[in-house]
This record gives C-alpha cells, structure tokens and sequence, in this order.
C-alpha cells in the first residue's frame, strides 16, 4: 500500500456500483469487498482499492482506462498512470501520480481522486528518479572507517560493524558508500537517515530508498541482505527489506521462526517472515523482534518504497514502533573462515516523501533544540519533541495564564507547576505562572531565590522519572550589588541528601568560581556545552532541616540568557564522577542573587520557564569532544616545563565573545623574523605592499596589498632540540576576524610550523580566506579524513624542494585540513602530530609553533586584512597568561625538567600515564603479543634480569582460543613480568560505544584470567587515543581499570621494521625523567633478529644512562591487578 493517511477531496470522483465480490487477492489478506459504491483510491497487484469506515476494502474490475496523459511527461521517460489516477502533484508538465513504486502522469480528461497524503510534496527530478541506475558516482565529503564506528557525514548517519577480519567502509556526504571486508565472520555497513525514537513512521512521512550495488570479488559468503535496515523501540524491532544479497542463494525460511507468505509490495513479490530473537541490540542485549521483506527476484539498482513494507507488516499483526533509523543496508557473513570482497553503493538515498535528501534529518531534528545533527546515530536530536513544543521562546515569550503573587517566603503551586520564593532579608516578591513562567523581584537582599518547576515525592530516582529538560529565558532589569549567583536549574534528592545547581548564567560580574566546592571535578562537555563540575559538603539548612548534605554544581563557561538544559545529561555526568544521586524532589528553573554586602537589588524575569519530561534531547551531541581531555593529561604535574607554567595561567575562556589586542605592539614592513616579549613572530611575502603589527599577549593582525604570497604568524619558538614529545601537549587559541579579502586563490588559517631533524613544514588549518577550502591539490599523498580532537580533517603528506628555514633543500610537508571552517576556537596541536604519526608521519625536533594567516594569489595579487585580536600557543590546558612564559621556559631550556621529583596525582580513580612517579624509573613495555617473537624477548629480557610490562590483545597475531598463548602468558607472569589490556581486537576506543569497549575488554580479560588467574587493571588504549574522552574515560573506570598507560618516549620500532640509530636518538635525548618507553612484539617488517637487536639497543642505552627497569606496577606506585 502506497498510501495510509488519507483525506479525500473529491472532484469527480468515480463511483463503482456495489460489488458482489472483488479480488481475491485482497480478501485473502483479511480486508472486505466495499460495502456500498466504491470509490477507487488506489490500485496495486492485488487488484482495486477504495476505503470505508476507517479500513481498506476491495472495489470490484469493471472501472474504465485511463486516457492519454501529457506529453510533457511521457518525454521525461514516465508513462500514464493506470486505472484511476492519485493526484499527488502538480506543476507546469501536468498532473502526477505515484504507481508501482515510479512516478506517472494523471490524464487530463480521467476521471480521478485528488489524494492529499503525507508522502510526497515535490515531484522528483529525472536525474534522481531515472539516472542513478545507469550513472552513479560517489561525491561530496568522504570518511573511511576502519573500525567499528557509528558515525555522522553531513546529513547522512552511518554504521560499520564487524565481528572479525580486516575491514573498512567509506561513507560520503551524499549518502553512498563502499563496503570492504576481508576474513569477516559477520560484517555490516549502512547509510541513512537516523531518527530519534519519538515518531512513528506514520509521523515521519513515507520513506523511499534509492540504491544502486557494485559487487567485487566477492568470496565465501553463507548469508548476506542488501536493501533497507533499521530498528524502532516500543517495540523494539530489528527490520529488513532485502532487495539483493551477495550469497549465492536467496536469503530461505531460515530468517524467520514465523513464515507469514509472499506478497505483492510496491509492485514486487516477497516472503514475509517474523522472529523473536534475544541478542545485541541497539538497547544492549535483550528480546527483541525481527521483521523481513525478501525480495523473489533480486535486483541492483532501484527505488524500495520502505512505508509501503511497514503497511503490509502491520496488516499482518508486525507492529513497529518510534523509528530509531532507516539505511541502506551491506551485510554479509560466514559460517566458515570468513567472508571477503566489496560492496559498493555509488548511489545510495533514504529520503522521505520525493525530496531525496533534504529534510532527511528532520525528523530527528523536530522539535529538538540548537546544536544541529552532532550526536547523530546515538541518541541525536530527540527531545525538545514533547513537553515544551515551543522552539521558539527565545525570540517571542511572554508570561501566560493564572498567576500568584508571593511576598514572603513560601513553597506553593498553581496548575501543575511547583514554586518557591525564599529570602533571608530584605523586600522581596515573586509572580508566578501557570504556564510555568515567572518574575523575580528583589530589593535589599542576602540571599534570594525564586524558582518554578517540577516537585516530586521523593520515592523515584531520575531514572525512573524519565529524561528531564528545561527551557528557560532570563530578561536581567536593574542589578546591582551582586557578588554571587545562580541561573538554571535546581533542586534536591533525597537518600543520599542532595542540593544541585545547573547554572547556565548568573546576574553577578562574574562567573561562579572554584569558591562553590571544596572539590573540583574539572571541565566537561555536556550537552554540547563546556561546564566546570564542583562537589561540597555542607553542613547548614536543608529540605530536611539543618542537617549536613551534599552539593553538586555545573557550571557552564560560556553565559546564556536562553537555552535547554538537559539535565540528565548533567545527572549522567555526574554519575560517572561518583557524585550519586537519590530519590527526586525537585527539578526547576532557578533565579538566585545574594550580597557579601548591605544586599542586592533588581529583577530577574524568565518570560519562558518550563521543566518537562521528555524523549532524550541532544543527548550524543558532541560526545568527547575537548571536554576534560587536558586534566587527565599529565597526573604526575612536573616535568613537562610547558605544563607547570601553563596551568598557573588561567584561561580566557571567553575569547570568542570578546577580544581585543592589549600589550606592548610592533610594526613590521617588510620581511622580518623577531621577537615581542615571549612571543616570537614572522611576517613574510614576496611581492606588495604589506604589514603586519604584532603584540605582546600573542594577537596579531596581518595587513596585505597585491602580493602574490603572504604570510603572518605568531606563537611559540623552539631551539630545535626537542621534540612535541620532550616539550609538552601544545594548544592554540584563535580568534580571526576578515576585512576586505580580495583575490584570495589559497589561504591556510591555523596552526604552522617546521621541525628538523626530519625537515618538516606543517599546517593545521581551521579556515582559510579563500573562497573555496583547500582541497586535494596541498599533497601529493592523500592519507585520509579523521576526527581529530572532535572534527574531521582531511591528512595530506607531500614532498617539496623549495624555501625552507634551513634554505632550499628537499623537506616534507604534513596538512590536517579542517572539513568545516571556523574563526575562532582551540586547536589541539598535540593531538595532530599523534594522528600524523600513527600514519607514518615522523616530526623531528621543534622550530616553532604558531597561529598563521596565509594568502596567496596565482594572478595579480591579493589584499585585505585578517586580524587576529586573540591569538595564543600554549604549552598545557591552562591559561593564556602564564602559559607561554612558563611553556617557553620549560620548552627551551629545560623540556621534561621541572623539579628533581613529580608529585602523586591529584584526586583518585583512573588516569592517563605517560611517565613514571619516580625519576631515573624506565618502564619498558610491549603491545600487541603474544606472538611468535615472544619467547626471544623473554629470553632477552631473562639475561639482562630486566621485568617488563606486556600489554596483550587477543586475537592479533595468536588468538587467545589457541593453547600457544595462555603458555606465553603464563610463562610471561611467572618470570616476573606485568600483564596488562591492549583490548582484545585492537579497535580505537574513541569510535567505540561504551558497551562495545566493555564487551571487547571482558574478552581480553577473561582470556588473562583463565591463564594466570589475575585480572589487569592496567591498559593501554589502541593507539593511545582516549584520553579526555568522557565514554572512553568513564566506561574505562566503570569497568574497574586504574590506569591507562600511554607511553613518554616511542622507538618507532613499528615503523618499517624499526631503526636502531633513530631509536637511540630518541631515547639518548632522554636526562633522568620518569620513562615509559612503547615497543612491540611484532609489527610490519618484523624479524627476530631485528626485534632482539632493537631491544638490546634499547636495555643497553638506557642501562648505560643509569635508568632503573621498572614494571609498570613499580612505575605507577599501584597494583597491576584487580
């Protein structure tokens, strides 16, 4: 069926007579003949359909042809519709209809019903509807995915998900894709539309999905479905629509325990069948429903009317639920040794109603609030759906309803919504609304608070409550005297006794500071938004009388006078520090203001106020992110002399708001390198008229006229004796503001800089003055797209003779070119030269780092001005102001000294490591084993009586079910040596959802445990990623680990089968510090021979250097184990 919702509007319309009988076909699915005249409304295989009291019904056959229908639509390739004609559309080729799952035109002289549905607004173009069968191509963005990944490109949510073998999927912003999978037991990858689970298919509107399937060397597969996939919850429901499969029989009865027949859909046959199944989910592992659609006859290429499969399952008694997703599905599995080969989809489209992709989303996005498509496939856009429905109180609010106004302390309600007004001194009132909305009004006062929201009765948690939000919009009229306060949400629990504030704003100067808890927790991206989380004890009055409590506060960094709270994220967030919560009592919208002084005046209006209960919000926005990462970075404080100086500083976190240039100031005119205070700077062109001022605090602004190449930049300057390693986690903060460009053919904004030793020239860019970003042309190899601190870069590699700053020679040249621009924000430095490494792209010793304004023009020159009035590099996550004199004085003349010996880690649980507690400590540590090297390296290891830490996975090189690795384990312990995690498949956690890194670290961990007995507590993450990474960081102490150790120093010894002199440089850099030293058991290029002589080298080096060997329990100063 084509059509559910209907509204008839009838013009001349055809009646049948009543009918004796009508199809078969119909009434074997369960439906009447039409009981009176029949009106035909739609026409399928199965015969003619009208609609009576509420149901289909079956018409009987004797209705006339449809006559000729425009030409204008005939020689677009579309034919007449047949039968009776369903006006969908009209525009200036004629009228149109929808039959068989294609477009036709309606006759002008027919007899025929005008249908308004939810399916279609606009009629689809030829190219979409005709040409991607014969011509398709991949295009827009690209992100290739080697990992099991649930992800986001532009519009258009995607998955890849494997259980075993090597494998990859590139998804494109179009919505195509390209499956590869090599030895995979089971292997899916998809494309689509993501849903948040508060609408049924119903309220989406009818979904169609295009495909078109390339298959290549496809090898070994047992079962495999090619067509549309999803889920929906309540109930929760697993779907396929097979149109194709890579296996070489058609998917049999075996899908289904429920065999419900074969029907004609969207004018093709298919068997239905239905399961009850319990396994993975998208809600974990429980019961669930699977529902399928296998095509008769499979096809390559075509258009799969997806709500017309979701009518004939509920006909059959299949109910769906709330839509979770709708994709294009590659699946293919073996029973045996593994599948292999590709799917390509050049053309891939999940759209609703005709308009391909646009609106593709919005079904998420309805109702949900700012923050866009970040989130994606886990949990979206949902909520702001029910509950407020008023999305835009920012702009237009006003209070409405009854109202009450309150003069004197009181706790009340009026309609459903719960108030408090209280005050310590002062003339003091309140009115609040019915709609939830309230004024507060104060004169004179200590401490004053108002608030209107949600009571409860102390028995549920927030759990069991449901998701909560709040809208709010604060309108602040004559404050004075205010030295502290709250705007947001507030409320308390019981059992544990809790006060929380959520404070998305304050009426004072100035933001809440460390002075509101006796424990700082650090900064976390919640909801999208970085918060400040603090802990207090209390002893004082309560809703309970005056009695000792808890407090637990999120402070958000940037104010906002309107906005949506999630306030369970923040609960969640909470949660994961060990802050618990108990039985609610109240959620709701707070103003308070208090006086250290003779009292506080003035009025704080919320036009808009609403606390609700709804559906999931942006929860999964902006998951990650930068949110805590450099808190965690260095436990032990010390060595690095960029991080002691760094963190003193304090942040300027509002640089984007407001910024302005400050300090000493110089003028250049022409080339110039030089030096301001402590920031070193260089202004460089070949041709024009140009300038540039440079200051103090680090801003700077590049003025150019008719040059062909420009360049400005300011930051850091090294003295090529360090590496990124030795001098410390480097930051840049950026604010870029254009005037006037002109003639601009390439542009890079960001982050520049050059090493030696190997001669490198790097850029990072995060926007560029050109119109146009740079594209393909910046290198001559193409590593990729990846998510580097939270955004996707494109990574380029080249190879150039030229200019460098050691004249002109052969150097390499490294890109990471940020897919969305931006003009302002931090870039993580550090975190690219970790991503350029694991590609193979080495860094030498550091010459600079800087913020860079670069222009060029390939025709007469070009002009205009990019100032930047912030701009600073920094050593650490700390502050601008102490950052870079204390990170250029550890960076250039000390680099890992900053006191004889570091301090234990502040706070308890679990950390990122990079070094050792102590100094002259050398923890010298293996990943990826066992293998068979592992028995040289123990012996190695045996002769120079040397104790190692092994991290193991479990099914690299020897899997972890074969006997030959619980003996290399055992053997391992018994010498003495550490075991560790390095998971079990090796996947990088940060594209990991928090039960899929428990599911992998269980495996590795059972495996340990059968061998020795032991459970690690130590890990170390595949490719060091993870750390300020809230789900890895959380799910990582959840599961009951201490200690994720990384590495201080890197050999490369997996680089090419390793280098013996660049290893001893690295390490011969080495002056006493607490080491880490990573080393692997086996890599590309391995040989025992080239293993043993690494390793030698390395003991010796470090012996000779008078370094102690330590196990990483010996190094850290905690139990290995669990």
């Amino acid at each position: 069926m084509k059509i559910i919702q209907i509204i008839l509007s009838v013009g001349a319309a055809y009646l049948v007579s009543a009918q004796s009988s009508c199809s078969s076909k119909i009434t074997s699915q369960g439906y009447k003949c039409c009981a009176s005249n029949c009106q035909v409304v739609y026409t399928d295989g199965d015969g003619d359909w009208g609609y009576e009291n509420g149901d289909w019904c079956g018409c009987g056959t004797n209705q006339p042809s449809t006559s000729k229908c425009s030409s204008k639509i005939t020689a677009q390739g579309y034919s007449c519709c047949s039968k009776y004609c369903t006006i969908v559309y009209t525009d200036n080729d004629g009228t149109w209809g929808y039959e068989n799952g294609d477009w036709c035109g309606c006759g002008d002289n027919t007899p025929t019903i005008t249908v308004t549905t939810t399916t279609t607004s606009v009629k689809p173009t030829q190219t979409q509807k005709v040409d991607f069968c014969s011509s398709a191509s991949h295009s827009g963005e690209s992100i290739k995915i080697t990992n099991n990944n649930v992800g986001q490109i532009g519009d258009v949510g995607y998955e890849l998900w494997s259980d075993s073998g090597y494998n990859s999927a590139t998804f494109y912003s179009d919505g195509s894709f390209s499956c590869s999978f090599s030895n995979a037991k089971d292997y899916l990858c998809r494309s689509g539309l993501s849903f948040d689970s508060t609408q049924t298919h119903d309220q989406i509107g009818h979904m169609y999905a295009d495909f078109k399937l390339v298959k290549q060397n496809i090898r070994n597969v047992d079962y495999s479905y090619i067509g549309v996939y999803g889920w929906s919850r309540d109930p929760l429901v697993e779907y396929y629509v097979v149109d194709n499969w890579l296996s070489q029989y058609r998917p049999g009865d075996w899908v289904g325990n429920k065999k419900h027949g074969d029907f004609t859909i969207d004018g093709a046959k298919y068997t239905v069948y239905e399961n009850t199944r319990y396994g993975p989910s998208i809600d974990g592992d429980t019961q669930f429903k699977q529902y399928f659609s296998i095509r008769q006859q499979a096809r390559d290429c075509g258009t799969i009317d997806i709500t017309a499969h979701f009518q004939q399952w509920e006909k059959l008694g299949m109910k769906l639920g709330k839509m979770h997703e709708a994709k294009v599905l590659g699946e293919a599995g073996s029973n045996g040794s593994g599948t292999s080969g590709t799917a390509d989809f050049p053309y891939a489209k999940v759209y609703i109603g005709s308009g391909g992709n646009t609106g593709g989303n919005s079904g998420g996005n309805s109702g949900g609030n700012t923050g866009g498509n970040s989130g994606g496939n886990t949990g979206g856009n949902s909520g702001g759906n029910s509950g407020s429905g008023n999305t835009n109180f920012c702009s237009s609010a006003k209070h409405s309803g009854q109202s009450v106004q309150e003069t004197s302390n009181k706790v009340g309600q009026i309609g459903d919504v719960g108030y408090e007004l209280w005050s310590d001194s002062g003339y003091n009132s309140a009115t609040f609304y019915s709609d939830g909305s309230f004024s507060c009004s104060f004169n004179n006062a200590k401490d004053y608070l108002c608030r209107s929201g949600l009571s409860f009765d102390s028995t549920k948690t927030y759990d069991q409550i449901g998701h909560m939000y709040a809208d709010f919009k604060l309108v602040k009229q004559n404050i004075r005297n205010v030295d502290y306060s709250y705007v947001g949400v507030y409320g308390w629990t019981r059992n544990p006794l809790v006060e929380y504030y959520i404070v998305d704003n304050w009426l004072s100067q100035y933001r809440p500071g460390d002075w509101v808890g006796n424990k700082k927790h650090g900064d976390f991206t919640i909801d999208g938004a970085q918060y400040t989380v603090y802990e207090n004890t209390r002893y004082g009055p309560s809703i309970d009388g005056d009695t000792q409590f808890k407090q637990y506060f999120s402070i958000r960094q940037q104010a906002r006078d309107c906005g949506t709270i999630d306030i369970t994220a923040h609960f969640q967030q909470w949660e994961k520090l060990g802050m618990k919560l108990g039985n609610m009592h109240e959620a709701k919208v707070l103003g308070e203001a208090g006086s250290n002084g003779s009292g506080t005046s003035g009025t704080a209006d919320f036009p808009y106020a609403k606390v609700y209960i709804g559906s999931g919000g942006n929860t999964g926005g902006n998951s990650g992110g930068n949110s805590g990462g450099n808190t965690w970075d260095n436990p032990w404080g010390g060595y690095t002399g960029g991080n002691s100086g760094g963190n003193s500083g304090s942040s300027n976190t509002n640089f984007c708001s407001s910024a302005n240039h400050s300090g000493q100031s110089v003028q250049e005119t022409s080339n110039k390198v030089g030096q301001i205070g402590n920031i070193g700077y260089e202004l460089w062109s070949d041709s024009g008229y140009n300038s540039a001022t440079f200051y103090s605090d680090g801003s700077f602004s590049c003025s150019f006229n008719n040059a062909k190449d420009y360049l400005c930049r300011s930051g850091l300057s090294f003295d090529s004796t360090k590496t990124h390693d030795q001098i410390g986690h480097m930051y840049a903060d950026f604010k870029l503001v254009k005037q006037n460009i002109r003639n601009v053919d390439y542009s890079y904004v960001g982050v520049y800089g050059w090493t030696r030793n190997p001669l490198v020239e790097y850029y990072i860019v995060d926007n560029w003055l050109s119109q146009y970003r740079p594209g393909d042309w910046v290198g001559n190899k193409k590593h990729g797209d990846f998510t580097i601190d939270g955004a996707q870069y494109t990574v380029y590699e080249n190879t150039r003779y030229g200019p460098s700053i050691d004249g002109d020679t052969q150097f390499k040249q490294y890109f990471s070119i940020r897919q969305q621009a931006r003009d302002c924000g931090t870039i993580d430095i550090t975190a690219h030269f970790q991503q350029w490494e694991k590609l193979g792209m080495r860094l030498g010793n550091m010459h600079e780092a800087k913020v860079l304004g670069e222009a060029g023009s390939n025709g007469s020159g070009t002009s205009g001005t990019a100032d930047f009035p912030y701009a600073k590099v920094y050593i650490g996550n700390g502050g601008n102001s102490g950052g870079n004199s204390g990170g250029n004085s550890g960076g250039n003349t000390g680099g890992y000294s900053g006191g004889s010996t570091t301090q234990y880690p502040k706070g308890s649980g679990f950390q990122f490591y990079t070094q050792c507690k102590n100094r002259n400590h050398w923890a010298l540590t293996y990943d990826d084993g066992p293998t068979q090297y592992a028995d040289d390296i123990l012996d190695l290891l045996k002769k120079y009586d040397i104790k190692a830490t092994f991290f193991l996975v479990g099914n690299m090189y020897i899997p972890s079910y074969n006997s030959e690795w619980s003996r290399i384990v055992k053997r391992m312990y018994n010498e003495g040596h550490v075991i560790g995690s390095h998971t079990y498949s090796h996947n990088d956690l940060t594209q990991m959802s928090s039960q899929q890194i428990i599911q992998d670290m269980q495996q590795l961990e059972d495996a340990v445990y059968n061998a020795i007995g032991k459970r690690p507590a130590f890990m170390r993450p595949p490719y060091g990623t993870g750390s300020g990474n809230q789900n890895v960081m959380s799910t990582l102490q959840n599961f009951g680990m201490t200690a994720a150790c990384t590495w201080y120093v890197d050999p490369m010894d997996w680089d090419n089968g390793g280098d013996i002199n660049y290893a001893k440089q690295v390490l011969g850099r080495l002056n006493g510090e607490g080491v880490i030293s990573l080393n692997h058991l086996q890599y590309n290029g391995a040989s025992q021979q080239g293993i043993i002589a690494l390793s030698t080298a390395e003991i010796e080096l470090m012996l000779s250097k008078g370094y102690k060997p330590v196990t990483m329990e010996e190094c850290l100063g905690m139990s290995a184990y669990k």
